[in-house]
């Protein structure tokens, strides 16, 4: 991160990224608890004009038939 700052470059990961790993980790530490498989909720705040969230959630205990 550093190299690149004084280089002028932007950095391979960035704030974003580290939300969206926070995201994540939260939603590992609500499952935990939980006992459930839980969303991943994200805001989308990278100047969208919509304040809407974001869940990814796919069902893996329902039988597929």
């Amino acid at each position: 991160m550093f190299n690149s700052m004084d280089a002028g470059k932007k950095p391979m990961e960035d704030f974003y990224d580290g939300y969206i790993v926070n995201a994540i980790i939260d939603a590992c530490y609500k499952s935990a608890e939980t006992k459930k498989w839980e969303a991943v909720e994200i805001t989308n705040w990278r100047g969208e004009s919509s304040s809407a969230t974001e869940v990814a959630l796919k069902d893996y205990d329902e039988r597929i038939s």
